[in-house]
């Protein structure tokens, strides 16, 4: 469904992540500025003196991905009764709801949330509306750059 020009999506829905099209399912938190992806036996790389990060993501069928990228920056994150940690962030292109873009993701263990996959603000402004009482309403289809 559109609202204006916006898509209208559940607070769950698929996400198609890399370029291998790995099927997750991601929360839409309007409450979050960055995208947060659940990175399991992160470890930190170097490579041509730049830092990287491997680590292994669960897909929606449980098939374990091998992934390695280059660490953008790294991202000060605050919570409460926690402090500031620190997570490397990466970029990766994504699909959702009809959008196939690149998206910033900080990368922390989730393995222990229900959804391994966040997807922030900064990708859901002025493309996406989240209705907060649906779920799973986008279909698969993406074309870069929508």
């Amino acid at each position: 469904m559109r609202w204006n020009s916006q898509v209208v999506a559940g607070w769950v829905e698929p996400v198609y992540l890399g370029d291998a099209n790995i099927k997750l399912t991601a929360k839409l938190d309007t409450g979050a500025k960055t995208s947060s992806l659940s990175a399991e036996e992160l470890t930190h790389l170097v490579r041509q003196q730049k830092p990287w990060v491997a680590f292994t993501i669960h897909a929606s069928d449980g098939t374990a991905f091998r992934i390695e990228q280059p660490v953008i920056r790294i991202a000060r994150i605050r919570r409460a009764g926690v402090g500031v940690r620190e997570r490397p962030v990466i970029s990766l292109p994504v699909c959702l709801a009809g959008y196939r873009e690149q998206v910033e993701f900080t990368l922390t263990d989730r393995s222990a949330m229900n959804y391994s996959v966040l997807i922030g603000r900064a990708f859901l402004a002025n493309r996406i509306i989240v209705d907060s009482e649906a779920t799973f309403t986008t279909v698969q289809s993406c074309q870069a750059g929508k």
